[in-house]
């Protein structure tokens, strides 16, 4: 099991075992959900500040669909973590940071719980703009261009009477993350022009942390 672990990404990894491991403590009833969401009056009003993180990477008790929960993030976040960053992990953490934060203040005007969804869709997201000519085989029945994806995954949800919220604002702001990071330096008007570039510092900060982990595997 530990070769299969470590083979994980580690950005991938890391996010995986916070939301593994919030699972479980519910599961567990060491802690509630409601302990765990997002809710801004307890975290002005009471300190607790916690739910800042936790409303990240929680997404429920340990059942049947969130295991495929966990697949679909582990899938989306591995390709984009080995392929379209490969070699940036300060890029990728930046991505995250940008589709938390800006989650999060949609949560307060929208009434987001639990935002762990955003990523995940994001992720899908970007990947299928990044490589929209990308073939996946879906259930081994049938074909799908990678640019179709984010919308066969929308009507799946809306089909099953599953969609949220979360998923709307994931592909927003992540949308707003592709344009300014992939569309906007290569217009003519704004050519190299980068609103979103990572800082020297973080990108320095995490190829020191990834060469350090992977001198200890």
């Amino acid at each position: 099991f530990s070769e299969y672990w470590d083979a994980i990404p580690p950005i991938t990894r890391f996010i995986l075992l916070m939301n593994i491991a919030l699972s479980l403590a519910v599961s567990l009833e060491l802690v509630s959900s409601f302990q765990l969401y997002f809710n801004w009056h307890s975290i002005a009003n009471k300190g607790q500040w916690y739910r800042i993180l936790t409303s990240l990477f929680h997404q429920g008790e340990l059942q049947p669909h969130n295991f495929f929960e966990f697949l679909i993030f582990y899938w989306n976040s591995s390709r984009l973590e080995q392929q379209d960053f490969r070699n940036r992990p300060g890029d990728f953490v930046f991505f995250i940071f940008f589709i938390y934060s800006s989650s999060l203040v949609c949560a307060s005007f929208v009434g987001l719980k639990f935002l762990q969804t955003c990523l995940s869709t994001s992720m899908i997201y970007l990947w299928s703009k990044r490589n929209p000519n990308d073939t996946i085989e879906i259930m081994m029945i049938y074909s799908l261009k990678a640019k179709f994806l984010p919308l066969l995954f929308l009507a799946s949800h809306f089909l099953f009477h599953t969609a949220k919220k979360e998923e709307l604002v994931g592909i927003c702001m992540c949308h707003l993350y592709y344009f300014a990071v992939d569309v906007v330096p290569k217009i003519p008007e704004t050519y190299k022009l980068n609103v979103l570039k990572t800082p020297a510092w973080l990108s320095a900060v995490c190829a020191h942390l990834i060469v350090n982990e992977q001198d200890h595997l």
